[in-house]
């Protein structure tokens, strides 16, 4: 039989496919060259061989069955979702991922006169088209998971958060084991498990316990969160070294870190019994969760950290990943967040303060910047969520989504912006990829973007009404959302629903339906109301007022409490698919979200203004230091951050009465009857309170109460009274008065709370400084008195001196007589210590009489002056049994000076060095040049100066001890004179000195100008 003759009609036909032929005994008969290239085995290889011999595989995975059924002439079609391949080859496109070529294979009989003669075979390489089949299969696996990741995402209870991201990454990487590992004080916890192991217990908390080996160096968590760097291990088995898995049967692990802002929180970890289960673009996928999982993570645990401290608005913007900024008018930053901070590369935010983005940005992205802020300040309209390019502190190319605001003063007045921009580089990435993937989203990804670009709540359920109404194909529907957090008036739109209608529906879906009590906490479809039955048979009246047969509504939630609810209706029966309810669901989701970050928003720049004008007061009550400067400041402060009508400043005197020195708009009765001593101990149980007195609502009080009869005749409704607190002691009472009911708020509270520490502070100052300036007379006083009796005892003992001096001369030199040598002797210590008294007057009258405008300066060459200077005493210092040192260079530039005034000076310095140093000791001059000065050194080895007292040896009459006194002498004069003279002449003198290692004194001269 000619078999290359049947097959060459087959051959023709199927060129790009593989054919080949037996007989009936299954021996290959013909193999085309498709077969031959792609099988690796020439023709001549395999005809005249049985196929199953040739290929065993197909015996052992019961393929050739349908060989025997194609005999009996039935043909066979290979489905590649069952089977694979039949003949094992290798694939096309390897990077695939399949072992084998996928194919599609057709096994039929062939026949020749009616006789099945035996079968032919036409393979099909389905190998690319598998893997586009399987790719589709995935990203559409992978968008429903990521859309409910995306709900867990912005679930703010961290654990069922952590709970429901280790549950959707299991699904939808199709793993068994995913865990959820976070590090807390230093330490790795598992925090939420998925776990599918055969054999494995299901509850979560035991499959974590058991499975998790956190605590050890070398486990993928551990390895992960020390890395911070994913990880991809395709078989255990050929990675001995590598991080230890979770669970004994894992043969391959990937494993990604939850980053935040460079700080490593955790890892997200997933493993299976299968080697080579997961890939490259699995760990890539595992990476992208990782973000959004550690953005949520850090969501939840900012969350929760608001629970304890919401009013404490500083942390949540610090630890908020948003820039959050600030600006003036000139745009330069009065305010701004950690995360600012790090992305401008500086290690705190008041680095940036008082600069602008000229300072960090290039100079053409700055100057854009710096244009659409000046547009806002001139114009008025906000910028809202407006994508834009930008750069990090590493110079790498970001994309920020920016919000800009502007902002107001009390007047309305424009005077800065408040900005908060978020990095959405990934996110951008992510969304543009999967946008390409999921064009069925993109009604709700409009209303997403909506939620994200708008800083009206109205705009935005406008926008999202409409959005979700076209992607349902409906015209009835309502969405409301309550106006503030805890507000009991509510914001609404509708389409084609009266707001009668809405009402009601409010009122059904947040509280209960008439008597019946029933709440809805979750999503209500009805099909037709006309079928309904309890608890919701109430609603049907208004429903069919409304026009409406079926209707879903779904509850908008924050904070775990109903802000609000979206009901969309339809004038027929209408079943609502599970796709429909998760569409609104997201919608509500969205809608929460965006009114949570708009009331954030509004939170951050209300109390953002109240801190830029405490930061003002305060400056002004801080520079205040008389008293009334300093209570006219604090009442008026006080005027303007309270916004009270009216307001008094309480202070209490030392005998306990109550005085109101500062108030404004109250009635002088009111004043009295607050300050009547009378009355002390019924105030001071309202005023003197370490803790602030709130009414909201005086008519709420007892009529007989001291505020309400207050109130009833000064004619206001609230009060809230700050104490002033110093030092645990009250000291006085800041009283605002309001004309209408008025409730504190959070950020009021704590701004006044402030502000109340710095009055308190600045009043003590206040009195401190009075007493200062009282003191500071007092002590003027007497330093005249004393300078006064020493100038008059100075020139009282001139006169008797120089009689004693003169006859003590006459008698040494023996003018009077001849003196015995015991008589010689006595009148010459009389001379002597005459002489030294009278140099010790002279000294005190030149201190007490020198004036600068009197200096006789001359230009002098120090080189020259300095050996002038010293030609007197070299003979001194030799005959002392000491050495002279001079380092004067000769070419040290001029200074003017009184050259008679600058040897006083060096004399005294000489003679201390003398006085202070032992026999043997070494005295140095040293002159040189430092800028514009010329500075000498005097420097001796004697006994030195402690250093607590160098910076007093300047001052008059100071000696550094009595016992130094007594041994050498002196009146404290010559150091005090020596200043005088060196700062007459605009210079510097101050010393150097360790005990028992000698000093160092220094003069510092201004240089001569070179026209002088």
């Amino acid at each position: 039989m000619d078999w290359d003759q049947i097959a060459l009609q087959w051959l023709r036909d199927f060129g790009d496919h593989g054919i080949f032929t037996t007989d009936s005994e299954l021996i290959i008969r013909t193999w085309n060259p498709w077969m031959e290239r792609h099988s690796g085995r020439a023709a001549d290889s395999v005809i005249g061989r049985n196929l199953v011999e040739v290929y065993p595989d197909i015996a052992s995975r019961g393929l050739d069955r349908f060989y025997r059924q194609a005999l009996s002439g039935h043909p066979m079609i290979l489905a590649q979702r069952l089977h694979r391949y039949l003949i094992p080859m290798p694939p096309t496109h390897p990077e695939a991922g399949f072992s084998h070529m996928q194919q599609s294979a057709q096994i039929a009989p062939l026949v020749k006169d009616d006789q099945i003669i035996g079968t032919i075979t036409v393979i099909e390489d389905v190998t690319e088209r598998t893997a586009q089949e399987n790719e589709l299969r995935r990203q559409i696996t992978a968008l429903n998971t990521l859309r409910e990741i995306n709900h867990a995402i912005l679930t703010l209870d961290l654990p069922e958060c952590l709970r429901r991201i280790a549950h959707h990454t299991a699904s939808l990487l199709q793993a068994p084991i995913a865990a959820v590992v976070l590090r807390e004080d230093g330490e790795l916890q598992a925090k939420a498990c998925t776990c599918r192991l055969e054999g494995e217990a299901p509850s979560e908390g035991e499959a974590c316990s058991r499975l998790l080996r956190v605590d050890e160096e070398d486990s993928v968590a551990a390895w992960v969160v020390r890395t911070g760097q994913s990880v991809l291990v395709q078989d255990t088995d050929e990675a001995p070294e590598g991080p230890l898995p979770l669970a004994a049967k894992t043969r391959c692990i990937i494993a990604a870190p939850l980053v935040v802002e460079d700080e490593v929180l955790g890892a997200l970890v997933v493993e299976s019994p299968t080697p080579r289960a997961f890939d490259e673009d699995d760990r890539q996928l595992l990476d992208a969760l990782a973000m959004e999982a550690a953005i949520a993570v850090q969501n939840a645990k900012l969350h929760s950290a608001l629970q304890t401290e919401r009013d404490l608005l500083r942390t949540l913007i610090d630890n908020m990943p948003d820039l959050i900024y600030v600006k003036d008018r000139e745009s330069r930053y009065l305010l701004a967040n950690v995360a600012l901070a790090r992305w401008f590369g500086v290690d705190h935010p008041r680095k940036l303060l008082g600069k602008t983005d000229f300072d960090f940005y290039p100079q053409e992205l700055a100057k854009r910047y710096f244009n659409d802020e000046q547009e806002i300040i001139r114009t008025g309209h906000p910028l809202i969520n407006w994508e834009e390019p930008s750069v990090d502190a590493a110079g790498n190319e970001r994309y920020l989504s920016s919000t800009r605001v502007p902002l107001r003063d009390a007047a309305g007045k424009i005077i800065g912006i408040v900005g908060i921009c978020r990095d959405i580089t990934e996110q951008k990435e992510a969304t543009e990829k999967l946008r390409r993937h999921a064009a069925y989203m993109d009604n709700l990804n409009a209303i997403i973007a909506a939620a994200t670009v708008t800083t009206d709540l109205r705009d935005l359920l406008e926008s999202a009404l409409d959005h979700t109404l076209r992607a349902l194909d409906l015209k009835q529907g309502a969405i409301w959302v309550a106006e503030q957090p805890d507000s009991p008036t509510y914001m609404c739109v509708t389409r084609d629903f009266s707001y009668e209608v809405v009402s009601e529906l409010r009122l059904a879906m947040t509280w209960t339906i008439q008597e019946e009590e029933t709440f809805i906490p979750e999503p209500l479809a009805i099909e037709d109301w006309q079928k309904v039955e309890e608890p919701w048979t109430p609603l049907v009246p208004v429903m069919e007022s409304a026009g409406a047969r079926a209707s879903l509504a779904v509850p908008i939630v924050a904070h775990g409490q109903h802000i609000g609810g979206i009901c969309l209706a339809s004038p027929e029966p209408r079943k609502w698919s599970d796709e429909e309810v998760t569409l609104v669901q997201a919608v509500g989701q969205q809608i929460g979200a965006a009114a949570q970050r708009l009331w954030l928003l509004d939170e951050t720049t209300t109390l953002a203004e109240l801190l830029r004008q405490l930061a003002l007061i305060s400056d002004n009550i801080n520079h205040a230091l008389a008293r009334e400067e300093t209570l006219t400041a604090i009442g008026e402060g006080a005027l303007a951050l309270s916004k009270a009508d009216r307001l008094a400043l309480y202070t209490c005197t030392a005998d306990g009465a109550i005085e109101c020195p500062w108030s404004y708009n109250l009635s002088s009765e009111h004043i009295a009857q607050i300050t009547d001593p009378r009355e002390r101990q019924r105030v001071n149980r309202l005023l003197w309170e370490k803790t602030p007195l709130l009414v909201p609502d005086t008519s709420q009080l007892p009529e007989s109460s001291f505020i309400s009869q207050r109130a009833q005749e000064e004619g206001f409704r609230a009060v809230a009274i700050w104490p002033l607190i110093y030092e645990e002691r009250l000291i006085g009472a800041i009283a605002c008065y309001y004309d209408a009911p008025h409730e504190c708020s959070p950020a009021e509270r704590e701004v006044m709370d402030a502000f109340a520490d710095q009055a308190a502070i600045a009043l003590e100052n206040s009195r401190l400084y009075t007493s200062l300036q009282e003191a500071n007379e007092q002590l003027r006083e007497a330093l005249k008195a004393k300078d006064e009796m020493v100038q008059n005892v100075s020139h009282e003992l001139r006169t008797p001196l120089t009689m004693i001096r003169g006859y003590a001369e006459l008698l040494k030199d023996g003018f009077l007589g001849e003196l015995s040598p015991e008589q010689k002797q006595a009148i010459e210590v009389l001379y002597y210590n005459s002489e030294r008294l009278r140099f010790m007057v002279d000294r005190l009258i030149r201190l007490q009489t020198l004036d600068p405008s009197t200096f006789v300066k001359i230009k002098l060459n120090p080189a020259v002056w300095l050996e002038d200077a010293l030609r007197g005493w070299r003979e001194r210092i030799e005959e002392a049994g000491m050495t002279l040192a001079v380092d004067v260079p000769p070419t040290l530039p001029s200074i003017e000076a009184d050259p008679g005034l600058l040897n006083e000076v060096m004399d005294n310095l000489l003679d201390n060095a003398i006085k202070f140093s032992p026999e043997g000791g070494q005295i140095r001059i040293s002159a040189w040049q430092e800028g514009d000065e010329l500075i000498i050194a005097v420097s001796d080895q004697g006994i030195g100066i402690p250093s607590d007292k160098l910076e007093r040896i300047f001052e008059r009459f100071y000696q550094v001890d009595g016992s130094m006194t007594r041994r050498f002498g002196g009146m404290g004069i010559g150091l005090a004179l020596c200043k005088e003279i060196i700062e007459g002449h605009g210079g510097r003198i101050w010393a150097e000195s360790e005990e028992g290692q000698g000093s160092t004194f220094y003069i510092a001269l201004p240089i001569a100008p070179e026209n002088a």
